[in-house]
């Protein structure tokens, strides 16, 4: 007969020799080097993105609500401006308000910088009168949003 010694004295002892024995080694876990390689690239790229998302949302024009005039109670004549980049150009909404703040005239206009006069450096500025019909009498008028085109 064998002792039971003898039969494990190749095995190291204790609980974790027995599961390793069945599954395998564990894996050795990142060196420090590693991780800290690891947290320099996740640094890099955090301020990669927070660039790029600064650098995006700079607008390259500026608004401006020049003017109103009521004309009627069906219709309103909205003066804006826009300064923008040359070769650029914006589409803008301009509304006209009630007096309770309800939009009552809508209509989208295009900027384009090549209509507009010289505002200093690269920049041009477009000035257009906008007649709105409304649907009720208006007592305010203005710029609501614009994009880039």
């Amino acid at each position: 007969m064998s002792n039971p010694e003898t039969a494990t004295a190749g095995i190291p002892a204790g609980p974790n020799a027995s599961l390793a024995n069945r599954y395998g080694r564990p894996k050795s876990s990142l060196s420090k080097r590693a991780v800290a390689l690891l947290a320099a690239v996740g640094l890099v790229v955090l301020v990669l993105a927070a660039l790029f998302l600064s650098m995006r949302s700079q607008k390259s024009f500026s608004t401006t609500d020049v003017a109103f005039d009521i004309v009627s109670n069906r219709q309103v004549d909205v003066t804006v401006a826009v300064t923008l980049d040359e070769g650029h150009s914006v589409t803008c909404g301009v509304q006209a308000l009630s007096e309770d703040k309800a939009i009552v005239g809508y209509k989208d206009v295009v900027f384009d910088a090549a209509d507009g006069q010289d505002a200093g450096g690269k920049l041009r500025t477009v000035q257009i009168t906008v007649p709105l019909r409304t649907v009720f009498a208006a007592v305010n008028g203005g710029m609501h949003g614009c994009r880039e085109n």
